[in-house]
């Protein structure tokens, strides 16, 4: 699709296209051409007469859209066409095309806003050509960027704009960036700080005088002669002649050429990975006071240190370490050792593209040790493994090492450090060791990462012990987790640790299990007999097929055990396995002997959590919900003895059963905050729904949502229910709380609350609109809004709907519901064009959103890019009550 003074509409798939252009001429109506574009495709053109080109461009594209299925979306903006109907061609875009593959923006006259407009609501993913003049002032801001990015005037393009751009082939031209700017960008993306997906550069050098500042920096002009080969990383090949090689920290190599192109100095870069042909070699480096590098790759590790002992200088040493690794160790006389050590590091990194393993000692260089990680970042953008050791409480230095370093296998610290040390990790370790591990504490032991944990001297309580245990059941925390060793400090209470659903094994009995990167040993039974048959045997799981020529028994299951009985934590995961269809899908019947019937309770506990939904609740007795399809878990606070305990179920006439217990609280609050973080430590849960209630415990409001707003970052769901008006309480709330969907708010406020949000939520309820007056009402945005005891006038109705039909409010409307004061003056709200439809018309249409409505009746006006509201009276509880429905009516 295309914008241009005749806009038009391509729909392309053969090697002929279809073309149909939208005219203001009557002289070119109906008028048609077959075009030849190349030897072999054509273009199938025909022109439509239109008095309003945009709007009957909009219907056009709506049809053609409902007709087909596109696999790609073309979109030319032109900003200079039609610059009133901008903003509208631009909404339209959006609302149905998520996203578009290719597009074009052109324009002759500086148009800052429109551009950033257009960028900031379509979604552009592969290729962005840019060719229209924009201001110096310009500034680009793209939500995803492009994998092409072609800029034509690039005069408002300043080096913080360009080193911010991630499209991975990116062309500049007619470019403002100085010869010093280019040296900053090559330099950041050597040192892997910028532009890591880049594979072609091209880019304006307008300082031709100076050539010899862009290349300052290290690097090697390589002979015209020699043919290279790369790959990108998208894993294209490209060939190189000549040109500057420079190398990334990570072993991957930019070429760049300066050259001139059509009267323009322009820089070339192509970037492609590291040859792995050195990878066999490993680096490791040591921060001693006599700080060294060894290079293992062969039965000779060849060891370099650095010593300020001026005899030591140029001392040799041999030795071998368990019959097997030859150590060739050198001394190096230097008078400043970490400065030199350094130099060596960048040589060695040059020369060789190998692996990288640090042991990092704080204590040796206790000024320097900022410095030394800094240096390092720049280096090596990732080592394999890391070896912490000190004697002092240094754990501000060895936090800054693991928050600049990134370690991705092995991390060991055997230093001492503080309660405050924290340990921060995105992404999972090989095997983290700990030394002294008292400083870690529950909530960091549940951030570990690792395959194979190990941790010694720790403070871990037999409770904290449990909940460790529990968390891992539950599939909250240690998905990952293959073996881990943990101190216990508490002897005499060893079975709190165990105060869970739990098998005690026969020492004798030998078991072989599948780790998560492991294989399970099994044994496969086959049997000739009249059905034949196919088992696998694992332990004491038999998965036996047969072979049967009787129709009836397709698919026929059968579950058999033994006197042997099942445990109930074993028949807990046979259970499990059927809840989630894992197996046993045509199951009728089973009946099983239970060893242990006292252990039953174990059932409650399942893994398949991610469909629960979290309901929490302020009222007088605080309440924890966890929702599971039709099953609702209800656990409520009381501060009456005699409640504790008890227990209730209800079943509504829907089919929702409710299991309800109430647990007694000296402190409802705390202990209400104690449950949730416990049931969010166990559950993973999909939705999170809240109630406040600020009448409910009024001292406690602020540490109410101070805990809501760091334990459940969003809520899907948010319901506020108050008597008294409580403006500052709800706005406090709604301020902290990040609510995603829907909003309502069932309590009484002043006149002079203001309801500040920019959100657009699914839905908006407001039960007391008392205090929602014009300005805060047109503001709103959601796609349906109920409001009710609302004070805004006919007058004001009859603005808000001027307002909606061109397109300047509730863009995203779907459906409203709101009161009606006069209504004597309903005539008022109609000053405008509208029609009325029969009753007995019955009608469809499609919401913004893809979903079909019915109508019957009312009475429609038309917002200017085609979309339809319908607007109904009724009366709800002796209020009446607008209705308004919005859709794109389907013909």
């Amino acid at each position: 699709v295309d914008t241009f003074e005749e806009p038009k509409i391509s729909i392309r798939g053969s090697n002929t296209f279809f073309e149909y252009r939208l005219t203001s001429e009557k002289s070119r109506s109906e008028k048609k051409d077959l075009v030849d574009m190349t030897s072999s495709i054509k273009c199938d053109r025909v022109w439509i007469y239109s008095e309003n080109v945009i709007m009957d461009w909009m219907e056009l594209l709506r049809t053609v859209l409902e007709y087909y299925n596109f696999k790609r979306f073309v979109v030319s903006f032109d900003q200079d066409s039609f610059p009133e109907q901008k903003k509208s061609i631009v909404d339209f875009l959006r609302a149905y095309m998520a996203s578009v593959d290719y597009c074009v923006v052109y324009g002759k006259w500086e148009a800052d806003e429109d551009v950033s407009y257009f960028l900031q609501n379509i979604d552009v993913t592969e290729t962005l050509f840019i060719l229209s003049k924009l201001s110096d002032q310009f500034q680009l801001k793209i939500e995803n960027s492009p994998n092409n990015l072609l800029i034509l005037n690039g005069n408002w393009i300043n080096y913080d704009q360009f080193i911010n751009f991630k499209a991975s082939r990116i062309e500049i031209q007619k470019s403002k960036m100085t010869n010093v700017e280019l040296n900053m960008f090559l330099i950041s993306w050597m040192t892997s700080s910028s532009h890591q997906n880049l594979e072609i550069l091209k880019i304006q050098v307008t300082e031709v005088d100076t050539l010899d500042t862009i290349l300052n920096l290290p690097h090697e002009v390589m002979d015209t002669d020699v043919i290279r080969h790369g790959k990108t990383v998208k894993y294209g090949i490209i060939e190189l002649h000549g040109g500057a090689d420079i190398k990334r920290n990570d072993g991957a190599t930019g070429t760049v050429f300066l050259e001139m192109v059509d009267d323009q100095m322009m820089l070339t870069m192509f970037c492609f990975l590291k040859n792995d042909k050195n990878m066999k070699y490993r680096l490791v480096v040591s921060t001693s006071k006599e700080p060294k590098l060894s290079l293992f790759g062969s039965d000779t590790c060849f060891d370099h240190r650095l010593t300020s002992d001026l005899s030591k200088h140029n001392k040799m040493d041999y030795a071998i370490f368990q019959d097997r690794l030859k150590f060739d160790v050198l001394w190096i006389y230097s008078e400043n050792l970490l400065l030199d050590w350094m130099k060596l590091f960048k040589t060695v990194k040059e020369l060789f593209s190998c692996r990288c393993s640090v042991l990092f000692l704080p204590d040796s260089f206790p000024e320097q040790n900022k410095a030394v990680v800094d240096f390092m970042k720049l280096e090596t953008a990732e080592i394999d493994g890391c070896l912490i050791r000190g004697e002092t409480e240094n754990y501000e230095d060895i936090e800054y090492f693991l928050n600049n370093i990134n370690v991705t296998e092995h991390l060991e610290i055997y230093t001492k450090l503080s309660g405050r040390f924290q340990i921060k990790r995105n992404s999972p370790l090989k095997c983290i060791v700990i030394h002294f591990g008292t400083c870690l504490t529950f909530n960091q032991l549940l951030q570990l990462d690792g395959l194979d944990i190990d941790i010694q001297k720790s403070n871990f309580t037999n409770i904290e012990l449990n909940a460790f245990l529990l968390s891992w059941m539950a599939s909250s925390s240690h998905r990952n987790l293959k073996r881990i060793k943990i101190p216990i400090n508490d002897f005499e209470s060893f079975e709190t640790i165990f105060d869970l659903p739990h098998q005690v094994i026969d020492p004798k009995l030998i078991r072989q299990g599948k780790t998560t990167k492991g294989n399970l040993k099994y044994s496969i039974e086959v049997n000739t007999h009249k059905e034949p048959k196919v088992s696998i045997v694992i332990s004491k799981a038999f998965f036996d097929q047969r072979m049967t020529s009787e129709r009836e028994k397709h698919k026929k299951e059968e579950y058999i055990v033994t006197r042997d009985g099942f445990t109930a934590d074993q028949l807990n995961t046979f259970l499990l396995s059927w809840m989630s269809m894992d197996s046993h899908q045509h199951l009728e019947r089973l009946r099983i002997p239970v060893n242990d019937p006292e252990s039953l309770n174990c059932f409650l506990r399942t893994k398949r959590n991610l469909e629960y939904c979290l309901e929490v609740n302020t009222r007088e007795e605080p309440k924890v919900a966890i929702v599971m399809s039709k099953s609702n878990f209800d656990y409520r606070m009381t501060s009456e003895k005699e409640k504790h305990n008890k227990k209730e179920y209800v079943e509504t006439r829907d089919n929702f059963k409710y299991d309800r217990i109430w647990i007694y609280s000296e402190s409802m609050i705390s202990d209400w905050m104690k449950l949730i973080k416990i049931v969010m430590e166990l559950f993973t849960f999909e939705r999170h729904l809240v109630t406040f209630r600020p009448d409910s415990f009024l001292n406690q409001n602020k540490s109410i949502i101070d805990f809501i707003k760091f334990q459940i970052p969003t809520v899907d769901a948010c319901l506020i229910v108050g008597e008294t008006p409580a403006d500052e309480e709800v706005k406090q709330f709604l301020k902290n709380v990040n609510v995603t969907e829907s909003l309502g708010i069932d309590s009484r406020l002043t006149d002079q609350f203001q309801l500040n949000t920019v959100k657009v939520f699914e839905t908006i309820s407001i039960y007391f609109g008392n205090w929602v007056n014009y300005n805060q009402f047109i503001n709103l945005k959601g796609y349906e809004i109920e409001i009710k005891n609302s004070k805004i006038t006919c007058a004001e109705f009859n603005l808000f709907l001027r307002s909606w039909m061109s397109f300047s409010a509730h863009r995203n409307l779907e459906s409203l519901m709101i009161r009606i004061n006069e209504p004597v003056s309903i005539d008022v709200i109609f000053n405008l064009p509208h029609e009325v439809i029969n009753f007995d018309s019955n009608r469809q249409g499609r919401t913004a959103r893809n979903e079909i409505v019915n109508l019957r009746g009312g009475i429609d006006i038309r917002r200017n890019d085609g979309a339809t509201a319908t607007i109904y009276f009724v009366w709800v509880n002796n209020q009446m009550m607008l209705r308004m429905t919005v859709s794109y009516l389907i013909v």
